[in-house]
């Protein structure tokens, strides 16, 4: 997935996003019985520490530098002070990130 067809999506189509790229079960997803991932860090500690545990997602590789990159990219679009602003990042803003290197396509920037 990329940025703008993420930052289409409405709050609860993000929070079903994070929960496919988490791996959460259809059935949970359909019910809704999902956390509050936008809102509650707690939440993104569970889902970030599936990125440890993640060796290859589509036959590439997926890790914490990639995802400290996004976060940094997020929130702090200079560039210059990217893993400093990260740790600052919202819950959202983790989320984001998230979905975006877990669903990463060849060629998706």
């Amino acid at each position: 997935m990329k940025s703008e067809q993420y930052d289409k999506l409405t709050d609860e189509e993000k929070r079903d996003q994070v929960a496919k790229a988490a791996g959460v079960s259809l059935e949970d997803i359909m019910t809704g019985k999902l956390p509050d991932y936008l809102n509650d860090l707690n939440a993104c500690h569970e889902m970030e520490q599936l990125i440890y545990k993640a060796k290859r997602v589509d036959d590439r590789e997926c890790g914490m530098i990639d995802y400290c990159d996004a976060v940094g990219a997020i929130v702090s679009a200079s560039g210059a002070y990217r893993q400093q602003q990260a740790v600052h990042a919202t819950a959202a803003d983790r989320c984001k990130a998230f979905v975006l290197i877990m669903t990463k396509e060849e060629g998706d920037d």
